[in-house]
This record gives structure tokens, C-alpha cells and sequence, in this order.
């Protein structure tokens, strides 16, 4: 599903505004089933909201790299929108931990939101409330 939902602005990773494009991370998981990583831009301007559907796991850290490391100037804030994630592990912790870096370190703006029951243990167990705004 490439829909970003009620927003309009999508963009899939790789892209600039105005054009969609699936991420090749789709056909480099096993089994040959992707693990779509959506971004765009939030109604400010300034922050990128980054939608992960399925695994998010080591097969998806370039993906996810693509995602944050595109450039904008303009934007401050980031939010990984965990909604549709049915899985993590620890190299999800560490590219968690890179886009933090990224933005900032201990300045950083960035918040995980709609973790499921098992996501938010494994954030809770490795002290993630300490680094992010969990929500």
C-alpha cells in the first residue's frame, strides 16, 4: 500500500517532493517481501514524519537511513510513526539511536508514536524513554 493515508504530501523513500518511488529495501528482505519505510513532511514544515510498515529490522537500515539523510535544511523535527511495525530488533535500536545522532544527540527533536504492546517493551527494557519522546 503506497497511500499515505488523508495526507497528500507523500513521498517514498528516494524521492523529493512531488514524485513517489518505492524503496528497493522491498526486494532485498528475505523472502522477497518488503518492509515499506513512507515519508513526509508534517503540516509545519519542519518535521519529517518516517512510517514504518512490517519488520523493522537490519534488511531495512539503508531504507531507513534514506529517509532522514536527504538534506532538507528546513527540517528540525522528526517522528517515527510506529503504527504498523509488528517487529524490532536490536539494529533497529541502533539505527534509532543513528537518527538521533543525526538530529542531534542529546538536542534532538524526535518522537516514536504509536508503538503496539511487544514494540513498546523492547523500547521500555532498553531505556529508550531515556533518549526519545515515546508517545
Amino acid at each position: 500500500n503506497t497511500d499515505a493515508k488523508s495526507d497528500h504530501s507523500a513521498i517514498l523513500i528516494g524521492c523529493r517532493a512531488g514524485s513517489t518511488r518505492r524503496s528497493n529495501a522491498a526486494l532485498d528482505s528475505p523472502g522477497g517481501f518488503g518492509m515499506p519505510i513512507q515519508t513526509r513532511r508534517d503540516d509545519d514544515g519542519q518535521t519529517l514524519v518516517i512510517r514504518i510498515e512490517g519488520r523493522f529490522d537490519f534488511s531495512t537500515h539503508q531504507a531507513f537511513r534514506d529517509a532522514y539523510e536527504h538534506g532538507d535544511p528546513h527540517i528540525r523535527n522528526y517522528i517515527v510513526d510506529l503504527s504498523d511495525t509488528t517487529y524490532l530488533d536490536s539494529s533497529a535500536l541502533g539505527m534509532l539511536l543513528l537518527l538521533r545522532d543525526y538530529a542531534g544527540g542529546d538536542s534532538a527533536g524526535i518522537v516514536i508514536e504509536n508503538c503496539n504492546n511487544d514494540v513498546r517493551r523492547i523500547l521500555s527494557i532498553s531505556n529508550f524513554e531515556q533518549l526519545f519522546n515515546i508517545r
